[in-house]
C-alpha cells in the first residue's frame, strides 16, 4: 500500500498514529503520525511515497500484532 492509501485509510478510521512496517522481513516498525494530512515519521520526514509499505502493528490486549495491508 502506497503512503497516499495509507494516509486515506488513517483518515476514513479517524487514527492519528501508526507503526509501520515497511517490509515483510522488518523485525521493528516505524512510528508515524498524520500531521497536517501528511503521513510523518518519528524524525519529521514524511514517509517516502515510493514504497509500497507492507503492514502495520495492530495492538491487541496489550501485544503488538504484524497486520499486512
Amino acid at each position: 500500500m502506497m503512503r497516499k492509501e495509507v494516509e486515506a485509510l488513517m483518515k476514513q478510521k479517524g487514527w492519528k498514529t501508526i507503526v509501520l512496517i515497511m517490509n515483510e522481513s522488518d523485525p521493528l516498525g516505524v512510528y508515524c503520525e498524520l500531521q497536517s494530512g501528511f503521513l510523518q515519521d518519528f524524525t519529521g520526514h514524511r514517509v517516502n511515497r515510493t514504497h509500497n509499505i507492507w503492514g502495520y502493528l495492530d495492538f491487541k490486549q496489550g501485544k503488538g500484532v504484524r497486520t499486512s495491508f
